[in-house]
């Protein structure tokens, strides 16, 4: 039995790809992307999407965003490989955290973002990741080539 490192618990599977909805793939997928060499392909690929205006305008919310959470977060965030069909705790907090800004309660987004930010930038992250998601809510088809199932490790 491993013992717990709480430094590698946001890496923890807590799903699969192939059982959430676009919207949170597309944002795993962008978080994953994040500071990658081809990450400027995956932004071109939702900007033929959505249009290059809206396109940028949504890199430039996520970038944002990103830096929020790089400066302020209480530990580094743990994504898996883009290839990888697992998805990770801090991946699946992070997708919920902007869908939930987009489309449900502010308070409850800031709960989601208290769960990895410091509490006195959670307001400001709340606010861009309502912005990002519906620039990104309409995205079909999916820009991303669909993972094939394929069972935990």
């Amino acid at each position: 039995m491993k013992q717990f490192d709480p430094r590698l618990s946001g890496a923890a599977p807590v799903s699969r790809v192939d059982t959430i909805d676009q919207q949170s793939l597309l944002l795993i997928t962008a978080l994953r992307k994040f500071g990658q060499s081809d990450e400027h392909l995956f932004w071109e690929n939702i900007s033929s999407y959505i249009g290059p205006q809206r396109g940028d305008t949504a890199r430039a919310y996520f970038d944002d965003l990103m830096q929020i959470f790089t400066r302020y977060a209480r530990r580094p965030l743990m994504t898996h490989d883009g290839n990888c069909n697992c998805i990770g705790a801090d991946e699946a907090n992070f997708a919920l955290f902007i869908c939930t800004a987009t489309h449900g309660d502010a308070e409850d987004a800031m709960l989601q973002a208290m769960l990895i930010l410091r509490p006195d930038v959670v307001p400001s992250a709340v606010n861009l990741a309502q912005q990002l998601g519906l620039m990104m809510g309409n995205v079909m088809p999916m820009p991303v080539a669909q993972q094939s199932a394929h069972h935990y490790h």
